[in-house]
C-alpha cells in the first residue's frame, strides 16, 4: 500500500514538472514571437524611406507602424492619440518614447510642412527606440 502511494506521489510530481516545463516553453515562445514582431517593425521602418515618394507618405507609413508598436508596448487595447501615448510613456519614465510621440503628433497635426530630413529623423528615432527595447 505504501509503495502504491509513493508511486502516485512520484507520478503527480512528474506531471507537475511537465506542466511547469510546458508553461515555460510557452512563455519563451511568446517572448520569441514578440522579439520577432519588434524586428519586423524595425525592418519596416528602415524600408520606409525607399517606398514613399514624399516625406508626408513616409510619415504616414511610420505613423501606422509606430502607433501599433506603442499600443502593444503600453499594452493598451483601445486606440490612443500620440499625446495620450506620450503621457502614459512619461509615467513609465520612457523619455525618448514620449518625445517621439509628441514629435509625431506635431508633424501629423500642426500643419507644418514635413521635410525629407524631418521624416528621416523620425524614422531613425523610431528605429533607435525599437533597437533599445530589443536589447
Amino acid at each position: 500500500m505504501i509503495t502504491l502511494t509513493v508511486i502516485i506521489i512520484i507520478l503527480l510530481f512528474l506531471v507537475l514538472a511537465l506542466l511547469i516545463i510546458l508553461l515555460r516553453i510557452w512563455q519563451l515562445n511568446k517572448k520569441e514571437k514578440k522579439e520577432e514582431e519588434k524586428k519586423e517593425s524595425i525592418e519596416k521602418s528602415i524600408k520606409l524611406e525607399g517606398k514613399a515618394s514624399t516625406p508626408e507618405e513616409s510619415l504616414m507609413m511610420l505613423n501606422h507602424i509606430s502607433k501599433k508598436f506603442f499600443k502593444e508596448y503600453i499594452n493598451e487595447k483601445k486606440e490612443m492619440t500620440y499625446i495620450e501615448m506620450a503621457e502614459k510613456l512619461k509615467n513609465k519614465k520612457d523619455k525618448k518614447m514620449s518625445e517621439f510621440c509628441e514629435n509625431m503628433d506635431y508633424f501629423l497635426y500642426s500643419g507644418t510642412k514635413v521635410t525629407k530630413e524631418d521624416a528621416l529623423k523620425m524614422i531613425n528615432d523610431f528605429s533607435a527606440i525599437v533597437n533599445k527595447i530589443k536589447r
